[in-house]
């Protein structure tokens, strides 16, 4: 079954494309040519009807020699948001932006409801690792950037101050604790989602019995104001101790926040 889609660019042109996947062929029939023709004559159709890329779900080891390139964002964490180019380039600043991106992805992550899981690395800030490509086995599953073995030298940096490994290591401990022991993480806490009246500010409300608290997320590179209209009263930043109004809440590029009524 195909589906038509759309990919909306950046400079505002949309690029109509369609989707399908993933082929699949009885065992009787396989290795037999039968996949392959069910490739090229979607290919085929989709060109007929104008699109401009075909999307499709499956195994990368096989769509590849149709010319099918991954698609998936893979990586972690950390050089996702930019600290491992900072590092390369030498940029302590690009470095320090890219560590406060990935304490933000944190921080939005265990606002949520459920259990929140990191992968291995993810709190000593663990760069992408290459070298699955050197083996023809792992070479064309993209995942495999983030499936490096755990670093233990740099483990050992979380305790020397200001390194990224504790900088990131500090920064989800301090979560982790303020998760564990606050009454609006309890599990059965009532949990929403809230506008702030700009469009960069994720916010989460969490309440349980007497307590709220609101939680925010700046994903702009450029500061913002959230403003939550309906609430009134005053709220207390757990991370930086700051009294906020929730009509007018400062937030600074890539700034988090989790704010408690008093």
């Amino acid at each position: 079954m195909y589906s038509k889609a759309e990919i909306q660019c950046d400079n505002g042109r949309v690029i109509p494309i369609m989707i399908f996947g993933p082929i699949s062929v009885l065992p009787e029939y396989q290795h037999q040519g039968y996949g392959s023709a069910l490739i090229r004559e979607s290919l085929e159709k989709a060109k007929s009807l104008g699109c401009g890329a075909v999307a499709i779900t499956g195994n990368p080891n096989y769509y590849h020699r149709f010319g099918f390139c991954d698609a998936r964002t893979c990586g972690t964490t950390a050089s996702l948001c930019g600290i491992e180019k900072g590092g390369f380039e030498g940029d302590r600043y690009q470095v320090a932006v890219g560590v406060q991106r990935d304490l933000l992805m944190h921080a939005a992550c265990m606002s949520l409801e459920g259990f929140t899981m990191l992968s291995s690395g993810d709190e000593i800030g663990q760069v992408n690792d290459y070298n699955y490509k050197n083996d023809p086995a792992t070479a064309p599953d993209s995942r495999y950037l983030h499936r490096s073995p755990f670093n233990w030298d740099n483990a050992a940096l979380r305790k020397t101050k200001d390194t990224v490994q504790e900088s990131v290591w500090s920064g989800l401990a301090r979560m982790e604790e303020l998760r564990r022991n606050h009454p609006c993480f309890d599990r059965n806490a009532y949990v929403t989602t809230w506008d702030t009246c700009s469009r960069p500010v994720f916010a989460i409300r969490r309440t349980t019995q007497d307590r709220e608290m609101i939680c925010l997320a700046n994903f702009s590179g450029s500061g913002q104001k959230a403003t939550l209209p309906t609430l009134t009263g005053t709220y207390r930043d757990l991370f930086t101790e700051e009294f906020v109004n929730p009509q007018e809440i400062w937030m600074a590029t890539y700034q988090y926040r989790w704010c408690v009524r008093i």
